[in-house]
């Protein structure tokens, strides 16, 4: 065995350093045996020596590898090492070999896993102390220098106690990395008494300090252990003076600096020969020493080793006093980097670069970072960049790379000097480090992994200086132009020399991949350097696309290189829309000047149609495998012709309904003769207003009635017949069966094509097979459904099996961020126009599904979800539209409509067996629903945009072609999908299927998802009431899920969604109204919504809703004025009372109460909540002369109406964006009560409270819930005030809470609690960081003031015309579209300067009014603006009920028609109180069910647990409530 192993330690061939870690144990435990025999034995056996040096010889070898070092410490073999190194062999030269093989294990072992090492080394006999005792005796039994160098020359054994000193010295610095390491050595007694320095600090500055001998092995390991002492503070300052003294180190007789010069050289070096000569002994009997002392003084012939690392520890001892120094001047390290400066500290270490070693000059180039730049020359820094030569980077790589390193350091200094050499050398540095990036990039290392990762390392430093540069925006300049002729190629390069799962070099990340025409050349396809599109160099170049587009900064702290996986995961996640822009406000101005220039250039020169046509090129030999498992017989369609048919089937079934319209108005004219007598008023469309007779009220009544309480209908529904509606049906039904057909001579479609074509034919087919029995059961309810293939995850960023290649869908993922950044983070309106124009185009839409077909699955990187959000942001009517022409533009938007509908659709289908379900034994992942909300918010815009659909003037055809293409567009399976999401979410969300304990994964999941029920609501609403043929259908559905599938559903849902249908009804309604007042169709309606509102004469808005019976009032939009319609004729219904007719506007009164025109309009000016609206505009005298302001104060019954409000009321304030009227924040309200509130705010609301005294009615109040209280206040509208002209801050959407910091963790891992994957954990990961972003940027604004401001001027600057306007001129966008008829329109230019000036005049005469002191002083007049203000905030809010969440015991949800909850306060040692809320609508109170249980959850610990259950509405005394006896779902606190 001994043989065996002296026979392997004794191999020098490739691979036996790979082989070592397999048999580590085995090493181990021969090394126990071994040195326990050697230890027994008081005569040690020449066979055991040799095996032990054999032992350790491999034991080093083998722990380079990780894994082997694992097993070393875990075999327990540190301690048998340190037993070894503490004991006499230390002062024996027959185990010298393997003494100093044994350190070299364990310091090894330790830079893989210090602590660990460290602390097994300390534990076994405090080995560190053992150590400093043996080199104490050591010293102390040294014999003369002269009689030691003649031993050596008779025999080299006489260097083998200097060796293990030197090793010794070098283990011990090792273990100094660990503070009670260092802390126990240098607390140590000292060797003599009196003395106060420890024993160890007069040890390792021994070998400096001594000039009778310089033993460089003694030497090195001494000054690594000086080193971790200087870095100490406590040890500077108790011992630094002693240590500099001791090494003359403020002398000009520098000990240290001797030997690196001529002074001590010469006797080093001879010393350092004798060391090599021994480390190569091989332990012959020769007693005499070869002639291997020769004298070198010429550097470059200095080729020892051991002098290499003298040099290399000298150096990095220079360098200590270089980093630590300071700027005063009598402070001690700043004193020794002076004295080393005098005596040419720069001058010694450029002199030094000429020592043929790596490592010294390596040293050299580190030191050289912090050295003074105004003690180098020109000719030295010349030589520094000579250094940077591309030929030797495959020979010279290190060094390469520490050159490169130095001139980061220099890039990045401060000061005059640096100043300097930024502007006289930053170009030539740049420029070399890019042809070193280049060269490097160029060597074909594919396969040598040791080849690779040199060559990876030395890239990542030229990237390094790269990025330095691209920090700094003065030398931005410097990366563009010529200098980035190679940026492509470098890419290209590391596509192909390199491994794909290498190290990415992430040369897009620099300053020089902002350029959005460099990153464009990546991919185009005729150029050589072009990328393949399923790599990762591909999808780096993409996301950086994004990331420009975005206004991503380069972050300094983020370190490189990112990964393309880590990218990946970033690129999976659901946009944030607020986390984006306020990535976007921390750009710097050049940064951003620059993203303005990169966006107009990017979008103006078809930016995204390049990004799309390099997705569409077939993957490389996908042709040849496609074409030879193709059938002779079929045709295969290419990705255009896909394109083309989809669109041609889109625009024929488009035209086939619009001529179809064109001969309805001579049929409905005959339809209505025979059905005047039989007309049903009671859902009847408010359309029909020829109709005069009232109608069978009682029966309509009845069928309310009946309809609320889940009873089946009265009557029959009315034969159809040949009515009209039914005639354009069967013509649209006809058209789509038509063109449904596929023909039989096309074959089937390219990959993920097949898809894609048979998009409109499911969209037809849905609208075919549909049927009026929406309620189907399950058949198997116990039975899971499968999982669809585009539901799936892959949770990989490369394709498993591949050879590295990429899953597509985090390519589009990219792609669509990127058009996404320019749709809501425009620099400037002209590129958000440009895209909006570009996407319009429907074979841009239509290439884009195709891509999505393509990735296979929906899910993946939040695909599909993303995709329709943009569509369904391209799809949108602007604010200011009024109507949809179906030909404008070629048909685009219609067709456009048609294809959204086709995959909102498609998804709501693969998505509907497992909604089904609602939450039973099957839940959507966050993925599936977010695509499924995604889904219905783009039925909702389609719904929308058909609402406003124009083809004939006559209302009849307009109402039948609605219907028709609705029904079609979002047939019934659809419609019912809707629905069982809405319903989905109220029984997974509201504790249904979660039991009966509110537990941490329902609530962490619960307030993700506010958004849905309030979309679901008004998406079926507005269903319902475009296509009033289903409406008994769409109840009876509900009602059947209510009654039969036992689910919860509330009566209170049931009203909302009626309230919102009729609403619609309503604006259908004042839109004939509007007609008939005006003579023609001129004024159309926007939007009508439901409000409360303060009355003039009552001013506070307090008192004048004390009065709950007046009921809230209509507050209209048109494109000519805002109107607020009179008080309800009966009391506080919004739905018609069944016996008033349909034309007399039931319920609300048809006469206007006010009205004001849009151009007198001069603020818009939103509070923190979603609900209050203040909008001002002129007051004129009786004469018509300026008045000042008047304000109208709203508050929205529903929060969704507010946010269309603002947008539509601002695009309507002007005529461009540059005289329109910005979206201002109420600083009085939102700001009082912040302060009011120490905790975050979680919601609030505005509602109703009722009072126990039926006499004194309901208040209308402010509820705010926090994350500690809850509080009720008052808001006293008689003390408002408009914001002051000099503070007006623009408004920011307002957030939705999303759980505090602290909740990060949970948040993540419960809605991700499967993932299980690498990469899955990645996007963990991404999540989470992108979570914590968050609460980093409400920290940043509010500690730096100026960001605000920052995004004040970036606002303002979005709407001025861009610096390069001419690059959009000729692209033909109209930006005012068809149907965008407004008030301005009608003006002049000369009026409309005039009504500008007015608003103007109108505004400062308000300043001047509630602000201004006529005459005064500017100082005065702040002071005096300062006061008004703050005594408004004084009077603006009372708080009249505060109690903490803690002591809140019962939540009580009423299922009446209302939206009621009662709160139960039980206050310690207090009287319970209980506080009934009547919410506005049933979507607040269905978001503070959710908050509230989030709330209650975080404030309960683990012994208190909220549960639910079913019972009676409590009062304050415990009874139930009297007129609230309905049953009710409760929360109870526990005890």
């Amino acid at each position: 065995t001994a043989a065996i192993i002296s026979g392997i330690a004794k191999l020098k061939c490739d691979g036996l350093e790979n082989v070592l870690p397999g048999v580590t144990m085995e090493l181990c435990l021969g090394y126990k045996v071994v040195a326990k025999t050697l230890e027994s034995s008081t005569v040690k056996s020449e066979k055991y020596l040799l095996r032990f040096k054999a032992l350790t010889s491999l034991l080093e070898m083998a722990v380079l590898n990780r894994e082997a070092a694992v097993d070393v410490i875990r075999e327990d073999l540190m301690k048998s090492i340190a037993e070894f190194l503490a004991s006499d062999a230390f002062l024996d030269n027959e185990d010298c070999w393997s003494y100093i093989s044994s350190a070299k294990v364990a310091m090894t072992c330790i830079g893989h896993f210090p602590d660990e090492s460290i602390d097994a080394l300390c534990k076994a006999n405090q080995l560190h102390l053992r150590l400093v005792k043996l080199l104490n005796e050591a010293s102390q039994s040294s014999v003369d220098p002269q009689v030691l160098k003649n031993a050596i020359e008779e025999d080299p054994m006489a260097l083998a106690i200097p060796s293990k000193i030197g090793i010794v010295f070098d283990l011990l610095a090792e273990m100094c990395r660990k503070e009670t390491v260092l802390r126990d050595l240098t607390t140590l007694e000292p060797r003599q008494s009196g003395n106060e320095i420890p024993l160890f600090i007069q040890l390792v500055l021994k070998a400096p300090s001594s000039t009778k001998i310089a033993d460089p092995v003694h030497f090195a390991g001494a000054m690594r252990c000086i080193r971790p002492l200087l870095m100490n503070p406590d040890l500077q300052r108790r011992y630094g003076k002693y240590m500099v003294n001791e090494l003359d180190l403020l002398e000009k007789g520098n000990k240290i600096i001797g030997y690196v010069t001529t002074k001590h050289f010469k006797v080093l070096y001879k010393n350092a020969e004798r060391h090599l000569y021994f480390q190569n002994y091989a332990g012959s009997s020769s007693g005499k020493m070869r002639d291997a002392t020769s004298t070198v003084m010429d550097l470059p012939l200095a080729t020892n080793p051991f002098m290499h690392e003298v040099l290399v520890e000298a150096v990095n001892f220079l360098k200590v006093f270089s980093s630590l120094a300071t700027d005063e001047p009598k402070d001690l390290f700043n004193m020794v980097s002076q004295q080393f400066n005098e005596l040419g500290r720069d001058s010694i270490l450029f002199n030094l670069l000429k020592v043929p070693s790596t490592a010294v000059q390596e040293a050299v180039m580190r030191a050289l970072v912090d050295s003074r730049l105004e003690e180098l020359d020109e000719d030295e820094i010349g030589q520094l960049m000579l250094m940077l030569n591309p030929e030797v980077c495959a020979s010279e790589e290190r060094l390469l790379g520490a050159v490169l390193d130095c001139l980061r350091g220099f890039l990045e200094k401060d000061g005059e000097a640096a100043d300097h050499f930024r502007t006289n050398h930053t170009k030539s540095v740049i420029l070399q480090s890019l042809r070193v990036l280049a060269t490097n990039s160029a060597r074909n290392t594919f396969g040598n992994l040791d080849e690779e990762a040199q060559k990876l390392r030395l890239s990542e430093k030229c990237l390094s200086v790269l990025t330095a540069a691209s920090y700094q925006p003065m030398l931005r300049k410097h990366l563009r132009g010529p200098v980035a002729k190679d940026f492509t190629r470098i890419i290209k390069d590391h596509e192909m020399m390199d491994s794909w799962h290498a190290t990415d070099i992430c040369v897009e990340l620099t300053w020089t991949g902002r350029h959005s025409d460099l990153l464009l050349s990546c991919l185009n396809p005729a150029s050589p350097t072009c990328l393949r599109n399923d790599r990762k160099q591909a999808f780096r170049v993409f996301n950086r696309i994004a990331d420009v587009m975005a206004g991503v900064r380069d972050d300094p702290e983020k370190e490189l290189p990112i990964s393309a996986e880590q990218r990946a995961a970033g690129e999976a996640l659901m946009w944030n829309s607020t986390l984006m822009r306020k990535e976007a406000n921390l750009l710097d101005d050049h940064a951003y000047e620059d993203q303005l220039e990169q966006q107009l250039i990017f979008f103006s020169f078809s930016g995204i149609e390049r990004m799309v046509h390099f997705l569409e090129i077939p993957k490389k030999g996908a042709e040849d495998d496609e074409a030879k498992s193709a059938d002779e017989n079929f045709l295969r369609k290419s990705d255009r012709t896909i394109v083309v048919e989809l669109q041609r089937k889109a625009k024929d079934w488009l035209q086939n309904l619009m001529e179809e319209a064109k001969d309805l108005h001579h049929t409905i004219r005959q339809d209505k003769k025979a059905d005047v007598e039989r007309e049903d008023p009671e859902m009847a469309e408010i359309d029909d207003v020829t109709v005069q007779e009232i109608g069978n009220t009682g029966e309509t009544l009845l069928r309310e009635v009946y309809s609320t309480l889940a009873h089946h209908h009265i009557a029959e529904k009315p034969d159809r017949g040949d009515r009209a509606e039914d005639k354009a049906a069967a013509a649209v039904l006809a058209a789509s069966t038509a063109l449904s057909e596929v023909e039989k001579t096309v074959g089937r479609a390219s990959e993920g094509g097949g898809e894609a074509a048979s998009l409109l034919d499911d969209l037809f087919k849905r609208a075919q097979t549909s049927s009026d029995k929406l309620w189907v059961p399950d058949t198997c309810p116990s039975s899971t459904p499968s999982m669809a293939a585009r539901l799936q995850t892959t949770d990989h960023f490369f394709v498993p099996g591949s050879d590295g290649v990429v899953a597509p869908s985090f390519f589009l993922a990219a792609a669509l961020r990127t058009i996404y950044a320019a749709l809501t983070l425009p620099t400037t309106e002209a590129v958000s126009k440009v895209v909006n124009f570009r996407l319009k185009n429907t074979m841009m839409q239509l290439r884009l599904v195709l891509l999505l077909e393509k990735c296979g699955s929906y899910v993946d990187g939040n695909v599909a979800a993303k995709l329709m959000v943009i569509l369904g942001s391209v799809l949108k009517l602007q604010p200011d539209q009024s109507r949809l022409e179906p030909e404008s533009n070629n048909w685009d938007h219609c067709i456009g409509l048609v294809i959204a509908a086709g995959l909102a659709g498609r998804c709501m289908a693969i998505l509907t067996p497992f909604m089904r379900r609602l939450g039973r034994d099957t839940e959507l992942s966050v993925e599936q629903l977010v695509l499924a909300v995604e889904a219905v918010g783009l039925i909702n815009t389609i719904a929308r945009a058909v609402q406003h659909l124009h083809v004939k003037a006559d209302p009849e055809v307009q109402k039948k072609v609605r219907q028709a293409m609705i029904l079609h567009l979002v047939p019934l399976p659809t419609v019912k999908a809707v629905f069982l999401l809405l319903l989905y979410d109220m029984q997974v969300n509201t504790t249904s299927v979660h039991g009966k304990t509110i537990t941490g994964n329902l609530v962490y999941k619960t307030i993700r998802w506010q958004r849905t029920h309030q979309l679901c609501v008004d998406t079926i609403a507005r269903l319902i009431h475009m296509a009033p043929d289903i409406r008994y259908e769409a109840m009876e559905l509900i009602l059947q899920y209510k009654v039969m599938g036992r689910n919860q559903v509330h009566n209170s849902f049931l009203g909302d969604l009626l309230d919102r249908k009729e609403t619609l009804r309503l604006e259908s309604a004042m839109q004939l109204l509007l007609n008939a007042e005006n003579g023609d169709d001129s004024e159309r309606v926007l939007q009508l919504v439901w409000v409360d509102l303060a009355q003039e004469t009552d001013k506070s808005m307090f008192a004048s809703f004390s009065k709950s019976e007046e009921g809230a009032r209509l507050l209209a939009l048109t494109n000519k004025r805002v109107i607020v319609m009179g008080k309800s004729r009966h009391g506080a219904s919004k739905r018609p009372c069944g016996i008033c007719p349909p034309e007399s506007f039931c319920p609300v009164g048809p006469n206007k109460e006010s009205a004001f025109p849009l151009t007198e309009l001069t603020r818009i000016i939103c509070n923190s909540d979603p609900q209050l609206l203040v909008l001002g505009h002129i007051a004129k005298t009786a004469t018509g002369a300026l008045q000042g302001e008047k304000f109208l104060k709203v508050i929205f019954n529903q929060r969704d109406s507010r946010r269309e409000f603002k947008e539509r009321l601002t695009a309507l304030s002007g005529t461009n964006s540059e005289n329109r009227i910005p979206v201002v924040m109420d600083m009085l309200v939102g700001k009082t009560v912040k302060r009011k509130t120490t905790s975050r705010i979680v919601c609030t609301t505005w509602a109703f409270r009722e009072s126990e005294d039926e006499a004194q009615g309901e208040r209308l109040s402010y509820f705010v819930l926090t994350e500690l209280n809850f509080f009720e206040f008052k808001a006293d509208f008689d003390s408002w005030l408009p914001e002051s002209e000099n503070n007006t801050e623009f408004y920011a959407s307002e957030d939705d809470y999303q759980g505090g910091e602290s909740d990060n963790d949970e948040l993540i891992n419960t809605i991700n609690s499967q993932a299980k994957s690498k990469f899955s954990q990645q996007i963990i990961e991404a999540a989470k960081s992108a979570r914590s972003e968050l609460f980093v940027h409400e920290r940043r604004d509010r500690e730096d003031p100026s960001l605000g401001e920052r995004a004040l001027l970036r606002g303002s600057r979005r709407y001025q015309p861009p610096p390069n306007e001419w690059l959009i001129q000729g692209l033909g966008i109209n930006s005012h579209g068809v149907g965008c008829d407004t008030i301005w329109d009608e003006l002049t230019p000369e009026q409309i300067q005039t009504d500008i000036e007015e608003r103007n005049k109108a505004k400062i005469l308000s300043e001047q009014k509630f602000y201004q002191i006529h005459g005064a002083p500017k100082e005065e007049q702040a002071l005096h603006e300062r006061k008004v203000i703050k005594t408004a905030q004084k009077a603006i809010v009372t708080q009249l009920f505060k109690c903490p969440v803690i002591n809140l015991k019962e939540v009580t949800f009423e299922h009446g028609e209302l939206p009621i909850v009662h709160l139960g306060f039980h206050p310690a040692g207090g009287a319970k109180e209980m506080v009934t809320i009547r919410f506005m609508d049933d979507a607040t109170r269905e978001r503070w069910r959710r908050y509230l249980q989030f709330i209650l959850f975080k404030q309960s610990d683990s012994q208190t647990q909220w549960s639910r259950g079913t019972g009676e509405a409590p009062g304050a005394d415990g009874r139930s409530v009297r007129p609230r006896s309905t049953a009710s779902a409760k929360f109870f606190g526990g005890d």
